[in-house]
């Protein structure tokens, strides 16, 4: 529901119809109070109009919502494992696991991997196996999760399209990082 409420902001405020552009020239040009008590009289007349009209308060939705999920409180709610601190930390534990299983690794413990878990361009190109290639996809795979569930608002495909434009300019330059 935030999203969709936030990509109809977007949309708004976009304004392609320019409909919004005149609503701010009409509030402040130099008629503007006029423009108010215009706008005040036609609200006063549809409540004269229609005076028993109910309107349903923003809360009669969020019970509505409630009594939808069949009695199920978690549904729709973002969960963090305790280690992540509701979006706080990183838990890496699982991909911890699995780099410590890779063939050639050096054994490192959990806080030094933190600290280099990010430095995939140490490792040797020899190291680098379908085993290290399913753990770069399970280190991806949870990194991205991650950040949808902390940033549900942000575009990270778009914002993955232009990392995945800058490496590809890095790699045609042989400049990338690693990979000389």
């Amino acid at each position: 529901r935030a999203v969709e409420v936030a990509d109809n902001a977007s949309k708004l405020y976009e304004d392609n119809d320019g409909l919004r552009k005149e609503e701010v020239h009409a509030l402040s040009g130099p008629n503007e109070f006029a423009e108010f008590y215009s706008r005040l009289r036609s609200l006063k007349e549809y409540h004269r109009k229609y005076p028993n009209e109910i309107a349903e308060p923003m809360q009669m939705e969020f019970l509505k919502l409630k009594d939808s999920d069949h009695g199920d409180e978690n549904t729709g709610l973002v969960e963090f494992t305790d280690e992540e601190g509701y979006g706080k930390y990183l838990d890496l534990h699982e991909v911890y696991d699995m780099y410590l299983n890779l063939k050639g690794i050096e054994r490192i413990d959990y806080l030094t991997y933190l600290d280099t878990f990010d430095r995939l361009f140490d490792i040797p190109k020899e190291k680098k196996t379908t085993d290290y290639k399913r753990y770069l996809q399970s280190l991806l795979d949870y990194l991205y999760g991650f950040f949808q569930r902390i940033e549900p608002l942000h575009d990270i495909d778009k914002e993955l399209s232009s990392l995945s434009q800058e490496f590809e300019v890095q790699w045609s330059q042989g400049k990338f990082l690693g990979w000389q």
